[in-house]
């Protein structure tokens, strides 16, 4: 049991595979196409709700720089991404990466990680589209939905008989389920359409709301701190700010998962990623800009910022267009570019025998059509039937843990001679764990900040001890620089990030870890009783190449003869 956990999987195996999954004539995907992926998955609530969530409650005019940090923060991890792609070339992502670099065991809490990212939170997107028809449609009384005398909404879209299912977020899923049913050419083209919308909307709303620009709004642009207010304000306001500022970013990663349907994933793949997260962080930081400086932050709605802001200065015709807008394109599109990556995940999980071999069948059109399918009706009746307001932390903390794995792959497969520095990278991992939920906890305490400075010594430390291993630079697709000081930096920032979840939330992700590594290992011992032991290699794991043994076979959902 302890060989198989962490047992690697080679990868000559993961480039075959691949390659038997992608013929060229399936490579449709061009820059402006994973762009349009990497965008399209990420703009979404991050400019129409969240910046005027920060706006009102944490960092009020100094919003920008919020965005900001969560844009840094963002751009370390998506260099690991990024270089990771391209080095071990698989639709599986996260799970590939962990499959090859630590073990299977990581492998599996990857596509768990990746399957809260894509399937749970594109149900969860799908549910609030079926909220914001609602909304829209009760306030102008239309499709027998209204608002009653106390403003309280009242519409069948999204609430059945005054009950939590929501038949809007049925209709949707089914729509997007369709549209990747069409095939991975039709797919990539309405994407491409959707995000070009978007990218419109986003400027109108720069464009527009800076004709409303007021400079007394912004000023302080650093509030002070008020404890009795409804703003935290100062540095401590901007740096919740960036928290929450974090998961409007979340989504550049899908652009890996297309990496085998790139038509030149080692120039491509990368540079969209990286230009993904350049681009929406322009956005987010203009659009914040122009936000509060429009309305005064305590009169932005932090549930509608733009809705709200454009309705403040008399710009009601402006207010129909939003939301039209983020109802025909934004959420749409958000929730067609979740699903679209989903069904290539389970894809290459059911190539190495851990999910039925039904999820590995592929079309002719270059879908994995069954896979679509029942990836399509979970997410149908996820986002139909289950409210998301308690398992917003449990799909963050996955997310975020989905980071950090990536990162210390990145460091497994760049650092010589594996068994000290594997021992060191483990510990620094611990550390930085611990540093970021000193830092977090201890804010705002004299005693405390004396302890949060004392777990930093014991990540600079660690840091600089990694920094002296024998790091392999020769890498012949995209490098990312700096390595491991690179990945040191993310891992830290994303355990300071996961550190802000709320208890509930961290109690979710510690009984998600436990549930995994039940489910694991029940599953590793009924295939080995069952004889399914699905990978017996012979030859190093680490080769590049298949060991040259004629007897040597691969089992999983076909048999491959090695030469």
């Amino acid at each position: 049991m302890a060989t198989r956990l962490l047992r690697r999987k080679p990868l000559w195996l993961i480039k075959q595979q691949a390659e038997d999954q992608a013929p060229s004539t399936l490579r449709v995907y061009d820059f402006v196409s994973l762009l349009a992926v990497g965008v399209g998955g990420t703009i979404g609530s991050g400019i129409f709700v969240l910046a005027g969530t920060i706006a009102h409650a944490y960092a009020g005019p100094a919003t920008c720089l919020s965005w900001l940090g969560a844009g840094l923060t963002c751009l370390v991890t998506a260099l690991a991404y990024a270089e990771l792609a391209c080095r071990i070339p698989s639709a599986g992502s996260t799970y590939s990466f962990a499959s090859h670099a630590a073990g299977e065991i990581f492998g599996v809490y990857g596509a768990f990680f990746l399957t809260l990212e894509y399937g749970l939170a594109g149900s969860a997107v799908a549910r609030s589209w079926g909220d914001k028809v609602a909304y829209y449609a009760s306030d102008l009384e239309v499709l027998g939905c209204r608002n009653d005398e106390q403003g309280i909404e009242t519409c069948w879209i999204n609430s059945l008989g005054g009950s939590g299912v929501n038949p809007g977020a049925t209709l949707l899923c089914i729509l997007m389920v369709s549209v990747l049913l069409g095939g991975v050419e039709m797919g990539r083209k309405a994407l491409n359409v959707l995000v070009v919308f978007k990218i419109l909307l986003v400027l109108f709303v720069i464009i527009v709301g800076a004709l409303y620009f007021d400079p007394a709004n912004i000023s302080p642009f650093i509030p002070d701190p008020a404890p009795d207010a409804n703003m935290v304000g100062g540095s401590h306001g901007i740096f919740l700010g960036s928290t929450i500022a974090f998961f409007g970013y979340i989504g550049f990663d899908e652009v890996a998962c297309l990496v085998m349907e790139a038509t030149d994933p080692h120039r491509d793949v990368p540079v969209a990623i990286i230009a993904t997260i350049f681009i929406i962080t322009v956005l987010y930081i203009l659009a914040s800009f122009v936000l509060v400086g429009m309305v005064p932050t305590a009169s932005i709605n932090a549930d509608e910022g733009f809705g709200s802001a454009f309705a403040y200065v008399g710009a009601d015709w402006a207010v129909h267009i939003i939301m039209i807008g983020q109802i025909l394109v934004v959420l749409p599109a958000v929730v067609l570019v979740s699903f679209l990556p989903q069904s290539r995940l389970q894809a290459t999980v059911a190539i190495d025998g851990m999910l039925p071999r039904i999820f590995a069948h592929k079309a002719s059109n270059g879908n994995f059509v069954y896979g679509v399918i029942l990836s399509g009706i979970f997410m149908t009746l996820t986002s139909t039937f289950v409210p998301f307001h308690n398992l917003n932390d449990l799909i963050s903390g996955g997310i975020l843990l989905s980071f950090i794995l990536t990162n210390i792959c990145l460091l497994f497969v760049r650092v010589q001679h594996r068994r000290q520095p594997m021992i060191l990278i483990i510990l620094f991992v611990i550390g930085t764990a611990l540093t970021g939920f000193a830092t977090v906890k201890a804010w705002g305490d004299t005693l405390s900040y004396a302890f949060g400075f004392a777990t930093l010594v014991i990540f600079v430390v660690l840091a600089l001890v990694i920094c002296g291993l024998d790091i392999d630079d020769k890498v012949e697709t995209f490098r990312v620089p700096l390595v491991p000081l690179i990945p040191c930096v993310a891992i830290q920032a994303n355990w300071f990030l996961f550190a802000q979840l709320s208890s509930q939330g961290l109690v979710q992700v510690a009984v998600l870890l436990g549930a995994i590594a039940a489910a694991y290992i029940l599953f590793a011992l009924y295939s080995t009783t069952r004889g399914g032991d699905h990978v017996r290699l012979a030859g190093s794991e680490d080769e590049d190449v298949p060991p040259h043994s004629s007897s040597a076979t691969v089992t999983g959902v076909t048999e491959i003869e090695l030469t």
